[in-house]
């Protein structure tokens, strides 16, 4: 019993292990280009990464097959830089005095993020040694869908979860942007650039060397980057309770199984007025209960990012409700005369149970003309709720409902609307 207890953890674990190494990012080193970059602006060559929405911020992209200066790699129009991993990054402009202007990059998650997941993110960044200066608030936004505005400013609508607030003056040494999210549920995309005013970034100013490729420094700064990985870190359980049947009679026992998602590795399970009152097992078996009533069944489960508890309502029925039968009784006609006698075409029944309830009249060519769900609800006479009372004709019913037991019946029948 023991290995099998091992053996099942480590298969979670294993399992738990394998989404959290899985990158949700795509070509998150722009290695895979078609065609390779020749000018500057052409990020959407590195699919599928792109431009966010209208906005009109050029972002680059560079790869040693480009082989001249302009977008190459390590030597490009914005300084050298050997990439942090295979032979090609991206670039955008962060932040231009006067201009406010900005540049981003944005691409669709392999997958959305799962609600309540804590997410990892880290990406490398480098100033371009062209800069003749630095700054902080590089940082990254996760949307549900593409997210953009007109023009080349500041996508300031947008809120970044993960963000440096720190300046970054490194050209020499890639440097790491990293952090936790913990996800709303449904995010899609992700996009990586500046989301603050001028007014809100710090700036320092940084010098210039020489240059093999362009003389002269840039008015703005203008980072690299590289190596964007997102990974799941950790998830909690949601828990969820499945039974068969949530009525059954006074001694009877119930089987409950668990259907948690997530991963849960403890179960903590209470049963008011059933007997065992609780268990740990997974899918505890052989819940009696001796005495009718209402009772709510409760379910913890937990691992090792959190806990999660659901919680599951089932009816004890006495004897002689079980035993007798569920009544329902349908006239075979009605006079929709407004003489107060017999206007209303309604079924009536007795003991039945809650949850579905359906019922429906068609005329002799198939058409549906009236639906309830309320027991009481009954037929006027009058198709579709209009203002006149039907033809007299006769007219087929259906219903469906449940017994005390929780069993599904369907009944169909004629009734004669008379005039």
């Amino acid at each position: 019993m023991k290995w099998g207890i091992k053996l099942s953890f480590l298969f979670l674990f294993a399992i738990i292990c394998r989404n959290q190494a899985q990158n949700l990012v795509p070509n998150p080193s722009f290695e895979t280009v078609n065609p390779c970059p020749a000018f500057l602006a052409q990020l959407n060559y590195a699919a599928p990464w792109t431009y966010p929405g209208a906005h009109t911020g050029t972002s680059d992209l560079f790869n040693s097959c480009a082989g001249a200066c302009t977008v190459n790699t390590p030597d490009n129009f914005f300084g050298v830089a050997s990439p942090y991993h295979g032979s090609g990054y991206a670039g955008i402009i962060i932040y231009q005095a006067n201009a406010n202007s900005r540049e981003y990059l944005q691409a669709p998650l392999n997958s959305p993020l799962v609600a309540n997941g804590i997410y990892c993110l880290s990406f490398r960044v480098l100033r371009s040694s062209r800069s003749s200066l630095s700054s902080n608030n590089i940082g990254a936004h996760f949307s549900n869908s593409a997210i953009g505005a007109a023009g080349i400013g500041v996508l300031s609508g947008f809120v970044p979860q993960v963000e440096e607030t720190s300046v970054i003056r490194d050209s020499a040494t890639w440097t790491m942007i990293s952090g936790q999210y913990t996800a709303t549920g449904g995010e899609s995309y992700i996009t990586i650039g500046n989301f603050r005013s001028n007014a809100a970034t710090t700036t320092q100013a940084s010098g210039i060397p020489v240059h093999p490729c362009n003389a002269g420094s840039l008015a703005y700064t203008y980072y690299y980057i590289d190596s964007i990985n997102l990974v799941l870190c950790s998830i909690p359980p949601i828990a969820k309770i499945h039974i068969v049947d949530s009525s059954l009679c006074e001694d009877e026992c119930i089987n409950y199984r668990d259907s948690s998602i997530y991963f849960p590795a403890a179960w903590t399970w209470s049963f008011p007025g059933g007997t065992p009152d609780n268990s740990t097992d997974q899918n505890p078996n052989g819940i009696c209960y001796s005495t009718p009533g209402i009772y709510t069944t409760s379910l913890i489960v937990s691992n090792a990012f959190g806990s999660d508890t659901a919680y599951k309502t089932i009816t004890v029925l006495p004897e002689d409700d079980c035993n007798a039968e569920t009544e329902y009784y349908v006239p075979n006609s009605f006079t929709p005369n407004n003489d107060g006698l017999n206007d209303i075409f309604v079924p009536k029944g007795y003991r039945l149970g809650e949850g579905v309830y359906e019922f429906s009249i068609y005329d002799r060519w198939g058409n549906l003309i009236f639906k309830s769900n309320s027991l009481g609800a009954g037929w006027d006479g009058k198709a579709n709720g209009g203002g006149n009372i039907a033809q007299q004709d006769v007219y087929v019913w259906k219903a469906k409902y449940k017994d005390l037991l929780g069993v599904e019946h369907e009944k169909v029948g004629h009734v004669i609307l008379l005039k």
